[in-house]
């Protein structure tokens, strides 16, 4: 019976392999899907050719109008899923800064994104995508 045992010990540690702990020292690095720099898809109503996002790990974001106009801000995860941001920053040049709360619904591989709709307090935003570019 006790050679039964150690059979079985063994093999349980052949299976289980010496390599556990090649991954032990290595950190966990879990970075949120809106870090990067995106592109706003825009029609042929925009005022704008071109708007940029920005987004930091450090929970950093610009916003660059046609390589001219920045705003800048926070940016913060609430919850996920669904993804739900807050973004604090000021939306035009003269006014004070806000806080505003997105949907976001990312694609499954995470390179666009749009935001979603109606109950957004960002309303020149609502239904726009983005493609990430870095």
């Amino acid at each position: 019976m006790k050679r039964h045992y150690i059979l079985l010990v063994g093999l349980i540690l052949l299976t289980c392999g010496c390599d556990g702990d090649d991954y032990a020292n290595e950190p966990l690095i879990t970075i949120d899907p809106i870090v990067g720099v995106w592109e706003e898809v825009l029609d042929d109503s925009s005022q704008y050719d071109s708007i940029v996002w920005t987004f930091t790990a450090d929970g950093l974001m610009t916003l660059n109008f046609d390589d001219n106009n920045l705003a800048s801000g926070e940016w913060s995860r609430l919850n996920r899923p669904p993804d739900s941001y807050s973004l604090f920053f000021q939306q035009y040049p003269d006014a004070a800064k806000r806080v505003f709360f997105l949907g976001l619904n990312f694609s499954s591989d995470y390179d666009s994104l749009s935001i979603m709709g109606e109950s957004t307090t960002f309303h020149w935003v609502r239904n726009r995508v983005l493609i990430k570019i870095e």
